[in-house]
This record gives C-alpha cells, sequence and structure tokens, in this order.
C-alpha cells in the first residue's frame, strides 16, 4: 500500500456497484500521473471489473469519423495505488469494503472529464438545459446513428453515462457492455446478465421479458424484478396516457414474436438490439424534459412552443414498449431535426475491425 506522500487522488466523483470515479485521476502503480488527456483534465474510474472490453471497445470506437465530437473515451488502464488514508478515497464504498486481494486486482481507465453527469448538468441551471434541451437531444442521436451505423449497440446508456460540459456538448462514456448484434448467439454474448441491476427501468422492457419469459433468474429473484418492472413501467404509463397500455403492448409483442416462439436470442438481439438503445436514449431525454416542465420554466420559452410536439413525439417513439414500433436513432433524428444530413441512409462504409 503506497505511503501518504505518494497520494494525488482528487475529490470523488461518485461510485456505482464496481467502482468509483474520482478527479483527477489517482496516481497509477510505477508513479504515473495522469493530470490531463490532451490538454483537457483527467478522470480516474477505479473499478474492480476487468477493464479490458471498455478499452477494446474504446479502441473500435475511436476508429469512427468525428468519434470525439460524440464520445469520451478511456485512453489508458492501470492498477492504481490507492491508500485509504486518502480522505476521499476513504469514501469510496467499493474501496473501502474491498479485501486486501481484491484491492490488488482492482484496475482504472482514464478518461477526458467531460463534463457533469447530464442530470446533474441540468439540476445545476435548468434555464441552461432549457435553452439547450433540443441541441443536446440531437447531438445524442446523432452519435448513436453513427455508432450503429458501425454496428455496435452501446447497451449500458443511462444518466450516469451521458457527459454534458461547459459548451453543451453531450458525449457518451463507458462502452465495457456494448455488443454487436451480428455476433450474437446467446444472452451472455449481449452482455446482458451484467446490466440487471437495481435501476431496472433502463433496461428495455423486451429483455425483462425474454427473461422473465424463459428463465435465467431463481423464481424468487424474478417475482421481486417483475413486480419492481411492473411499477417503474405503471409510472411511465401513467405520464403517457395517450398511447395503448404499456404491458398489454409487451405482451402482445411477446406472444406473437417468431424470435421468442423459437427461443431465438440471436436472431432477437440482431433485430432489436439497436432499439435496446432507443429506449435508453428516449428515457434519458424524456427525464430531463419532464424535470425542465416541473422546474425549468420552459413553457415559457420559443423553444418550448417550437419543439414541445415533435420532441413528445420522439420520446414516445424512442419509449415504445413494442420494439416492433420503437422508433429507430435515425428516424427519431429525422423527426426532431428535419434535414439533418445524418438521418439520411447510411453510406456504405467499411467495417469497423474489432
Amino acid at each position: 500500500m503506497a505511503g501518504a506522500e505518494s497520494q494525488v487522488g482528487g475529490r470523488l466523483l461518485g461510485q456505482g456497484v464496481y467502482g468509483c470515479t474520482f478527479e483527477p485521476a489517482p496516481r497509477c502503480a510505477g508513479g504515473r500521473v495522469f493530470r490531463d488527456i490532451g490538454g483537457r483534465p483527467a478522470v480516474g474510474k477505479v473499478t474492480v471489473e476487468d477493464i479490458g472490453d471498455e478499452l477494446a471497445a474504446g479502441r473500435r470506437v475511436m476508429a469512427l469519423p468525428m468519434a470525439s465530437a460524440y464520445f469520451a473515451l478511456p485512453t489508458v488502464g492501470c492498477r492504481p495505488e490507492m491508500p485509504l488514508a486518502d480522505p476521499d478515497a476513504s469514501r469510496c464504498r467499493v474501496l473501502t469494503e474491498a479485501t486486501e486481494e481484491k484491492r490488488r486486482s482492482m484496475e482504472m481507465l482514464v478518461l477526458p472529464a467531460a463534463g457533469q453527469q447530464i442530470v446533474q448538468w441540468g439540476a445545476a441551471d435548468p434555464a441552461r438545459m432549457a435553452a439547450n434541451f433540443v441541441r443536446i437531444f440531437v447531438h445524442l442521436l446523432e452519435g448513436m446513428v453513427l455508432y450503429q451505423d458501425a454496428g455496435y449497440v452501446h447497451n449500458d446508456i443511462h444518466e450516469g453515462n451521458i457527459l454534458v460540459d461547459e459548451r453543451g456538448v453531450a458525449r457518451y462514456i463507458d462502452f465495457g457492455l456494448a455488443f454487436r448484434p451480428a455476433g450474437v448467439r446467446t444472452w451472455e454474448d449481449a452482455n446482458l446478465g451484467r446490466t440487471f441491476r437495481p435501476k431496472y427501468i433502463w433496461q428495455a422492457p423486451e429483455v425483462h421479458a425474454w427473461r422473465m419469459a424463459l428463465g435465467g433468474v431463481s423464481v424468487r429473484h424474478g417475482v421481486a424484478q417483475l413486480a419492481a418492472v411492473n411499477e417503474e413501467y405503471g409510472r411511465l404509463e401513467a405520464q403517457y396516457p395517450a398511447r395503448p397500455s404499456a404491458l398489454a403492448s409487451l405482451h402482445a409483442f411477446m406472444s406473437r414474436d417468431r424470435y421468442v416462439a423459437a427461443g431465438d436470442f440471436g436472431g432477437f438481439a440482431r433485430a432489436y438490439g439497436p432499439l435496446f438503445d432507443s429506449w435508453r436514449i428516449g428515457l434519458c431525454m424524456w427525464f430531463q424534459w419532464n424535470d425542465l416542465l416541473r422546474f425549468g420554466g420552459i413553457r415559457e420559452t420559443a423553444l418550448w412552443q417550437r419543439y414541445r410536439e415533435r420532441v413528445r413525439a420522439v420520446i414516445g417513439g424512442l419509449t415504445e414498449f413494442d420494439p416492433r414500433r420503437r422508433w429507430s436513432a435515425r428516424r427519431a433524428l429525422a423527426v426532431l431535426d428535419p434535414g439533418n444530413r445524418m438521418a439520411a441512409a447510411p453510406a456504405p462504409t467499411a467495417p469497423v475491425r474489432a
């Protein structure tokens, strides 16, 4: 364990189930200190999870055109020296509860500090979010069109994995659970077992329904999950009364879909995988929109008058419970920003190498 004289870890930005993030990044083994990446402050994500998948996915994303405009990518992997005497390190539950053996196995991703999580950015200044909401939404849809055209599904979009910088530019982070639908044969191939965490609402409804219909969880655990999911879906349904019953729509899909009937998860993922991300983007921006309606005074702005029907249509399309009717990122972009060049059909491109 490193001595106090070598501590470089910064303030604790946040923590999840498997790790914590710090700014600036803590010192790496061997004494390397990452103050910045390309002149921008660096953040260190210390985790007990294997970072290999995220680094590999980051390298693939980096090959996409305009990648840095839409994604904040990890560039370094290392094992950090994280002395628990560091005041902020001691607040990280994952670090303080880890055994010495587990602590030695922790690894760190270093990525540019691309801003605040979108929910924090919006809460800090609702008027600023109101002025930038549509631009941020368009930018996120463009990034997802770019990513999906390259043949990938992010699979872990939520309010904590979208960062917004001081200029109002939004970027996706955390590609460790990404998958390529073309290569999926099993549930595990799509990294879905690792995403079934307490925030049930972020997982696309058909993924929950598949798991409940075809097993994969204990009966007791399954009942608890289903109750939590139904409660969350009921809240969404109450906020969007104009469309058909959400659960009835989902049940109709599961009872008629040919991939479900055949137990063919590979076909299921190839047909609907990109729409898992549609659900997540729609839900994230729905939450921001609702916050503005409640607290931000957006109804007094010209943006509200110009975009409210489009925003409502796009959010409704992205969060449709039946994936056969759910909107793709490209369709949503075409409605929200008519004439956007990225909403046009993709030009043929060489596949990105895995």
